[in-house]
């Protein structure tokens, strides 16, 4: 049974032009919402296991804005990369290739969940965007931590899929049991204080030690991690923004606050979907 999406008619009146573009031997596929004369700009990367979909709940949000929304390469509409490996490294030059061949250097760049470490990946490594925003931003090793041992699961019911014939491979991934019960270990506290209420730093001194080398460059600059209340509870979001040459690194205190006002600015109080 299809499921009607609760924000279809806020879709609706938001214009949308289906695009692709050949990059690294992918044939990407990308969605431009919004005005095509917008003041604001925005480029956002989904997560692992998504496509573009997965974001459209934050697109409904922001009717005035223009959103390019790709589906990752390998992902939903996009045919796989030719020209790079699907490793970080060859997301994250993806990711700068699509900004160029766009022309959107100066938009804001959103990533979600996965496509967190894909855009800081990125901004390490020389994606010209002065401001990035977070969503679920993954800063530790996915083998690491409390939930390492449901990661390993996760690995080893993937390889099983992939080993299987296409028809039973496709049959164990579309699982209702099991994709029940890792939504439910994925799921959101309503709890804000499990949310991380306090602004904190998303990388660098409090982060851990392992979290990659793109993410300890990009500590260097300037993120910080705020709660987010969503629909479904709530989630954390890390807002950067580059500094200019003459910006002294700011205080916990004043990022919090610039922060709450980027978060105003994208309308986030009126909800986001994670």
């Amino acid at each position: 049974m299809t499921v009607p999406s609760p924000y279809a008619a806020q879709l609706d009146r938001i214009p949308v032009v289906r695009r692709t573009v050949d990059l690294l031997g992918s044939s990407t596929a990308w969605w431009e919402y919004g005005p095509a004369d917008a003041a604001e700009v925005l480029v956002v990367v989904h997560g692992f296991r998504g496509d573009h979909h997965g974001l459209e709940p934050v697109v409904a949000q922001l009717p005035e804005v223009r959103i390019l929304s790709p589906d990752l390469p390998g992902f939903g509409d996009s045919t796989p990369l030719v020209d790079a490996r699907h490793d970080i490294p060859g997301y994250s030059t993806w990711l700068r290739a699509f900004v160029e061949s766009t022309a959107t250097r100066d938009a804001t760049v959103l990533g979600h969940s996965f496509g967190s470490i894909v855009v800081s990946a990125a901004l390490a490594d020389g994606l010209p965007n002065p401001r990035a925003v977070l969503v679920n931003p993954i800063a530790a090793p996915a083998l690491e931590g409390p939930r390492g041992v449901l990661t390993r699961l996760a690995v080893l019911y993937y390889r099983a899929a992939a080993v299987l014939p296409e028809r039973a491979g496709f049959g164990l991934l579309r699982n209702r049991a099991i994709v029940r019960v890792m939504s439910e270990a994925m799921a959101k506290t309503a709890t804000a204080g499990c949310g991380g209420g306090s602004t904190t730093s998303t990388t660098g001194s409090s982060a851990p030690s392992a979290t990659g080398a793109w993410c300890s460059r990009l500590s260097a600059r300037r993120c910080r991690r705020t709660p987010a209340r969503t629909p479904r509870g709530w989630a954390s979001r890390c807002c950067w923004s580059r500094p200019s040459a003459t910006t002294s690194r700011p205080s916990p205190r004043s990022t919090a606050s610039s922060a709450s006002s980027r978060t105003r600015d994208w309308r986030s109080s009126r909800g986001s979907a994670t």
